[in-house]
């Protein structure tokens, strides 16, 4: 069984288990082309949502690396300073710890928001997909031998 990580959560595939989502980068550098593929596909989507939720996930988690690199840091330092100085590093780490722990925690919530909004959003189409809400809109491009004829109803299954 396959798996992968999106949006720091890991998902096990199997049979019908996951859904297919456009990358959150393209509606940052490609939002024109997001609007028309919704419009495309018939879908009135506010990207305003998604792109708000895409930044402020960049932020968190740049704000997180960095308070984890400050952490670290002070880690490191600490072994190397006298017994006075290691009290005031050593409540500073802790303070860091638990702002790492809490810009976690909102990371996670905006993470599952923007997966929920993310997955309002069709995949992208090619662009030689004609315009249209449903199959009716498809083009016949070629047809192999004659469709059978069959002399009863068949079943709706």
């Amino acid at each position: 069984m396959a798996s992968f990580t999106f949006l720091s959560k890991s998902y096990k595939l199997t049979a019908n288990s996951y859904k297919i989502m456009i990358d959150p980068k393209i509606i940052l550098d490609q939002p024109d082309l997001v609007r028309e593929n919704n419009r495309k596909r018939g879908r009135d989507l506010d990207l305003s949502i998604a792109d708000k939720l895409v930044k402020e996930r960049l932020s968190l988690v740049a704000q997180v690396e960095e308070s984890r690199a400050k952490a670290n840091e002070v880690a490191k330092q600490i072994p190397k300073m006298s017994e006075g100085e290691r009290s005031a590093l050593i409540t500073e780490g802790r303070q860091l710890k638990e702002m790492v722990r809490q810009l976690d925690g909102e990371l996670l919530k905006v993470e599952e928001k923007l997966e929920k909004e993310m997955g309002k959003y069709p995949n992208i189409l090619r662009e030689d997909v004609p315009d249209g809400k449903d199959e009716t809109a498809n083009l016949v491009l070629k047809t192999v031998g004659d469709p059978t004829k069959l002399t009863f109803e068949p079943k709706d299954h």
